[in-house]
């Protein structure tokens, strides 16, 4: 019977060890994120959509900027729309 208790003291401390987690990325991470998009939306908005468009379409003929930047800041971009 022993068994028993300790698989559902297993079972709670699971969940406990999920919503400390859960605790953590609300009080840390998320804010962040919320802040980087603001500032992304932002820095679009004082630049201009038109020139940040066309910034990305030059950079989209560079392989590099292809796959390495254009991803970065698209993340950033389609997330705040």
């Amino acid at each position: 019977m022993e068994y028993i208790t300790t698989l559902a003291d297993g079972f709670m401390n699971l969940f406990e060890r999920g919503g400390e987690v859960f605790v953590s990325l609300v009080t840390g991470i998320v804010p962040l994120l919320i802040c980087l998009l603001v500032a992304m939306n932002a820095l679009v908005r004082f630049v201009g959509e038109k020139r940040v468009e066309r910034l990305a379409s030059k950079s989209g003929k560079n392989v590099v900027a292809r796959y390495l930047f254009l991803p970065t800041v698209g993340t950033f971009f389609f997330a705040n729309q």
